[in-house]
């Protein structure tokens, strides 16, 4: 009897244990694949049935051990009479290490405990990558729409700064190896120069130290809107700030577009440029060169074995991504007829190189939206559209069909995509950067290729070997201090041909980032015995040139300008990583960069009513000029408190020495290019050409070498022996002041003075004796001041020249 008793007890927790899990998995899930790919692996295109009970369902990937915590939910599916479908769209991925897919009850936390049905996803469509197998990771940005002040007059793009710093946390955190962006990096609200500013701040001040690659869209050319000027002024400025693809050659060019080859892969990334206007609906926006550009490199790459990426700002109207392809909701996309004839051959070239992935951005649209991805049912290339950084838009319909684009602000909506590249294939994630979280129904297969494709060009990346020491003088970089190496200089100053390029890290041994005579005179010295030790040397022993890792960081926190250059990017690498060596080679690579790029704002307020001014800038030396005479015309940037319009202009002092404000009659005398920005002239006399004198607008950045600067004064007043009063957050030298040194006569008699003052010190020249001129609030390196023309209040207006 007791016998019989315990077989049935233990028939009782049986059957009570079958029930308990039968409770546990109340539903069922069948997925049948279809499509073309259906029985590749990784490939999601197919339609899921759940059968169970009536009620509401969420749909999620899961390895054997959890719900990948990284995605969001794929779906909500409603069960009525017993069954709820959702299909899954062409390309969509099967994430990597996803092993089931699982419904949870929506009331219910998504557990895969709390599964009410479970299906196994086949061993043959498991995608089993490991992250030893992944070639490189970018990440995949648009419309980033950095506003002047950070939102600016538009509430749409309050949080603008915020959100790219968003995705720049999410590409350090997650890996990235580069950043691609397609275009609209800033808005361009009202004039360019303070959004080129903050988008640099925004990347220097982030933990994300790898390059940053960008193509140029509508909004970069918005001064046309304002009747500034042409879009040259906008493509001047973006390749200033943004470096291209940090060649040399390529900013030479001066053209907006470029490409680059991901080393590790071989793929390649081809660059457009948006070129003829700010409204893309109404123009032919690419020049004849730049089309004849791309079809010969889609020439040259289809079918060599690697992926081919394009990214051009502007989608087509009424075709392919971006957009509801039958009723566009935005009527400013790129139009394509016999009357723009390049945007047609633009439009011909991804219909027959299909093999093409082309990223595009331009209409913000939300991914949710589920308009991010076409190829026009196979008659073009892999089409996709990457949602706007700063904030989404959403398509909404009226009643009679007709849409349109909803420009709300949602603080929790900024989207792009995490591109993850193998040797067969790639995924593309589609990513809210304010969750950092995946939407697994907008993740997509892309860019098949050949397995274990060869780079077709040697690696560009950093070095990582060891780098020689920099000798000082080895101008010819052939490992000796000679002769050769002043007349190197010599001949470069004068535009004779030399047989190699200029070592100008080892050349600039006066360390002002500049080759001159100069140079070549202290290699002389030094080569005599005269000099032990040049002036670069001694500035670097004076800051602690032992302390590699300092000098890093000052260059890092003063030199923000220069944040979207693959050089700043290896020089905060290698300062995250600790590594002396890798430092002291990013750094040289850093003061190699500087000699050839030198991003400078200056201002100019017409106080004097010419109208709307013009900048020449130019470089006698090597007689290049910014654009013919009167040059270019300046943005306007405000209006002071005095009723004068305030303009700017962005230039590159490494190619241009000298700049004039003008209105093509009237003009100021020739100003010298200073070493920082932030510079705002002002005429000081009745007539042209106006002597000027200056103030500070806005401050920029300084990025200098050391931490004081030499400055001159020329006594044309016969003021006697000037002194010099300085001051500055840390204090002052008491009134009156230092004695300067006397250095020698000017060409017309006058005495010259000398004075070293911290270098980011305001100054005041005077006679001890209550002659003094105005304060002067950003005295530059190199410079000498003299006086012109009394204030009303007795002071002297200064003229600054170039000694």
């Amino acid at each position: 009897m007791k016998r019989i008793l315990s077989i049935l007890l233990v028939l009782i927790i049986a059957l009570s244990g079958l029930t308990i899990a039968a409770n546990a998995q109340t539903a069922q899930l069948n997925y049948v694949f279809s499509g073309n790919d259906s029985a590749r692996a990784g490939y999601a295109e197919g339609m899921v049935t759940l059968t169970g009970a009536d009620g509401d369902y969420l749909l999620y990937w899961a390895d054997d051990n959890a719900i990948l915590d990284d995605y969001y939910e794929i779906a909500a599916v409603t069960v009525t009479g017993g069954q709820g479908f959702y299909s899954f769209s062409e390309r969509v991925a099967i994430p990597v290490c996803a092993t089931k897919l699982i419904a949870v009850p929506q009331d219910l936390d998504p557990l895969l405990s709390n599964a009410a049905a479970t299906y196994t996803i086949p061993a043959y469509k498991q995608l089993s990558y490991q992250e030893s197998d992944r070639l490189y990771r970018s990440e995949v940005l648009s419309d980033i729409h950095i506003d002047q002040q950070d939102g600016g007059g538009n509430i749409y793009y309050t949080n603008a700064s915020g959100n790219f710093a968003k995705a720049l946390s999410v590409a350090d955190e997650r890996g990235a190896d580069f950043i691609v962006t397609a275009g609209d990096n800033i808005t361009n609200a009202s004039g360019a120069t303070l959004e080129w500013q903050e988008y640099q701040r925004v990347l220097a001040n982030s933990n994300y130290d790898g390059p940053v690659y960008e193509a140029i869209g509508n909004h970069e050319l918005r001064y046309a809107e304002y009747g500034e000027c042409d879009v040259k002024c906008g493509i001047e400025e973006f390749m200033i700030a943004t470096g291209l693809d940090d060649t040399a050659a390529s900013m030479q060019a001066r053209k907006p577009y470029y490409e680059i080859t991901e080393p590790n892969s071989g793929d390649h990334f081809i660059f457009m440029a948006l070129e003829k206007n700010y409204k893309p609906a109404e123009h032919d926006e690419f020049s004849d060169t730049q089309i004849t550009w791309l079809q010969n490199l889609l020439q040259a790459y289809s079918g060599d074995g690697h992926r081919i990426f394009l990214i051009q700002h502007s989608l087509i109207s009424g075709y392919g991504a971006g957009d509801d392809h039958d009723h566009p909701a935005y009527d400013g996309s790129m139009n394509v007829s016999a009357e723009y004839p390049n945007n047609l051959r633009f439009k011909q070239l991804i219909e027959q190189y299909k093999d093409v992935i082309w990223f595009s951005g331009h209409t913000h649209v939300d991914l949710r939206d589920d308009v991010n991805y076409s190829d026009e049912n196979g008659t073009s290339c892999q089409m996709f559209h990457v949602p706007s950084t700063a904030n989404t838009t959403r398509i909404v319909y009226d009643n009679e069909g007709g849409s349109s684009l909803d420009r709300t602000f949602h603080d929790d909506a900024t989207q792009g995509y995490i591109l993850d590249a193998y040797s067969d294939a790639a995924i593309l994630n589609g990513v809210n950067f304010h969750d950092d979280k995946i939407y697994p129904q907008y993740s997509y297969i892309v860019g098949e290729t050949p397995e274990g494709s060869e780079p077709t060009e040697e690696p560009t990346e950093e070095p990582t070997e060891a780098p020689s020491p920099i000798l000082y003088g080895d101008a010819d970089d052939d490992g000796d201090v000679s002769s050769i190496d002043v007349t190197y200089i010599q001949r470069d100053n004068v535009g004779i041909p030399i047989p190699t390029p200029i070592n100008f890290v080892a050349a600039d041994v006066d360390g002002d980032e500049e080759i001159t005579i100069i140079d070549a005179t202290l290699i002389q010295r030094w080569l005599v015995g005269i000099i032990d030790l040049f002036p670069v040397e001694e500035q670097l022993a004076s800051t602690g040139a032992s302390d590699i890792r300092s000098q890093v960081k000052a260059q890092l926190d003063a030199c923000f300008q220069y944040a979207s250059y693959g050089e700043y990017a290896a020089l905060k690498r290698a300062y995250h990583s600790g590594d002396t060596t890798l430092m002291q080679s990013a750094l040289s690579s850093f003061e190699a960069l500087k000699t050839r790029v030198k991003p400078t704002t200056v201002y100019f307020t017409d106080n004097k009513g010419i109208g709307h001014p013009y900048a020449y800038a130019w470089k006698s030396s090597s007689g290049s000029y910014i654009d013919a005479w009167p040059g270019q015309k300046t943005t306007y940037i405000a209006t002071n408190s005095y009723g004068q319009q305030i303009y700017g202009v962005t230039v590159d002092t490494a190619k241009y020495g000298s700049i004039v404000f003008n209105s093509g009659d009237n003009k100021t005398v020739d100003i010298s290019l200073p070493a920082q920005s932030g510079r705002i002239y002002y005429p000081i006399s009745d007539s042209s050409p106006y002597n000027v004198a200056y103030s500070v607008y806005h401050k920029m950045w300084r990025c200098s070498e050391g931490e004081t600067a030499t400055v001159y004064f020329t006594d044309t007043e016969n003021w006697g022996a000037p002194k010099i009063y300085y001051w500055n957050d840390a204090g002052n030298n008491i009134w009156p002041g230092t004695k300067m040194t006397y250095v020698r006569k000017s060409s017309t008699g006058k005495s010259i003075y000398q004075a070293t003052v911290p270098a980011d010190a305001k100054v005041i020249f005077n006679n001890g004796s209550g002659t003094k001129t105005v304060d002067i609030p950003a005295v530059a390196d190199g410079f000498g001041y003299y006086p012109y023309s009394m204030t009303d209040d007795g002071k002297w207006n200064v003229v600054e020249y170039k000694y």
